[in-house]
């Protein structure tokens, strides 16, 4: 009896070995799931190009793949950047740049030059050239022949340079500027206008004015540096190389603060009386001056 149970049992099938007819699709996807994702997989490969698949499929095939390669999210381009951010600390890497913006890879940028901001940036900031009439421009300092003083002034700069016709303001009645002409400033507030054949013989540049120049001087001002020193009186201690503002030549006296300082005091002239303003004889740099003796009938001395 145990070996008719033994064999009956041998002989007998099992319930899950033989699945009933209406249950065997189910039992076998349930004990091969990578089986029918696979066949999903090939079956939308096969499909034509020009006909979807139908959508289980796609939704199959979508969980069928993510169900035999199991990957990890990645971080969206659209996300925020703080989140990204925050994906990458984690061990996510972040998409490149050029996958973000949907640009195809090794196209170079054939954006013009001026699209830079950088290059714009740059365009936008530099100066435009000085405006040049004769060898001068804007915002030169030059020396300035006055025709009523007579001397020449140091203080000259070019304050403007004329490119078209223009009306301006002088002594309280308008006055046509030609283009080319020169505006110069100088003594301080006055101001006039010369053709380029007027500015080669009222107009010198600094550094065409040889050995030495003519400073002005108003009331305490502060002595140059290079002043000429014209000698010593027992009375002004001092004294150095100056002409009065009628260009007479004379020597001016200073005064000397416990600083050390020496400021202008006055002008002497033989013919005139104390001057306050004036100007001083300076030279330039790499000269020096030396005073020779001479009479009358000698032969000037070079230099």
């Amino acid at each position: 009896a145990q070996a008719s149970n033994a064999q009956g049992e041998r002989a007998r099938p099992r319930a899950r070995d033989v699945p009933a007819d209406g249950d065997s699709r189910a039992e076998a996807q349930r004990q091969h799931p990578r089986r029918r994702r696979l066949w999903l997989l090939v079956l939308q490969a096969l499909l034509p190009p020009h006909l979807p698949a139908p959508a289980w499929c796609q939704d199959s095939a979508r969980r069928g793949l993510l169900g035999l390669l199991p990957l990890s999210p990645q971080p969206d381009a659209r996300q925020q950047p703080e989140r990204r951010h925050q994906q990458c600390l984690r061990g996510q890497p972040a998409p490149p740049a050029a996958v973000a913006r949907r640009e195809p890879v090794g196209v170079p940028d054939q954006r013009p030059p001026a699209a830079c901001p950088a290059q714009g940036e740059a365009q936008r900031v530099a100066p435009p050239p000085p405006r040049r009439v004769g060898g001068f421009f804007v915002g030169q300092k030059v020396h300035v022949w006055s025709n009523s003083k007579k001397l020449w002034f140091n203080d000259g700069k070019v304050e403007d340079v004329a490119t078209a016709v223009k009306h301006v303001m002088f002594q309280e009645q308008v006055w046509e500027v030609s283009p080319g002409m020169i505006g110069v400033r100088f003594d301080g507030t006055n101001v006039k206008w010369l053709t380029a054949a007027e500015a080669k013989k009222e107009i010198r540049k600094v550094e065409d004015c040889g050995t030495h120049g003519w400073r002005e001087m108003r009331p305490q001002d502060i002595l140059p540096d290079r002043v000429v020193k014209a000698g010593s009186t027992h009375t002004d201690g001092d004294v150095f190389a100056a002409c009065n503002s009628q260009g007479e030549p004379g020597k001016m006296n200073v005064d000397s603060t416990e600083e050390g300082t020496r400021r202008l005091k006055h002008i002497w002239c033989p013919l005139g009386q104390a001057a306050d303003q004036g100007h001083a004889l300076v030279l330039y740099p790499r000269f020096v001056a030396r005073w020779e003796s001479i009479k009358s009938g000698d032969e000037l001395p070079t230099g």
